[in-house]
């Protein structure tokens, strides 16, 4: 795990915490037993966005209001989780294309072919990772 701090608007730092590895449920849930807790989590593997929504229920937050969430999937579930999720895809496909072209340049040993590619990830922000608009105080 590893904290950073981050500026939140409205003023003030508030920790974040990032989940690197191990089982996301527990690892979510032990994070969330943390003082200061963190104000947001982003979960490295599929599965985790599910994992942190259900850690954050167990401990009574509201995403969004409480807690952002966001994790790495390709996985089209998290559009219809309670709140979506947000995604970031490593674009496993491109990825692919980007192989499969690389390799056959090399059997075919064509000259001028750059063997550094850069697929650049893609995300999906959804209500997740959206502050709540703040209420105006109208006379």
């Amino acid at each position: 795990m590893r904290r950073t701090r981050r500026a939140r608007p409205g003023g003030g730092v508030r920790h974040a915490a990032r989940l690197l590895h191990g089982r996301a449920g527990g690892a979510a849930g032990r994070l969330l037993d943390r003082d200061p807790r963190p104000d947001a989590i982003a979960g490295v593997h599929s599965g985790s966005g599910h994992n942190i929504l259900a850690a954050a229920r167990r401990h009574g937050l509201r995403v969004r209001r409480d807690l952002l969430v966001a994790c790495v999937s390709e996985h089209p579930d998290y559009a219809a989780t309670t709140p979506p999720v947000t995604t970031v895809s490593l674009r496993p496909d491109r990825v692919g294309d980007e192989a499969a072209d690389l390799l056959i340049a090399l059997i075919n040993t064509r000259n001028g072919v750059h063997r550094r590619r850069l697929v650049q990830p893609a995300l999906t922000p959804r209500r997740s990772t959206r502050l709540p608009a703040r209420r105006r105080n109208i006379p």
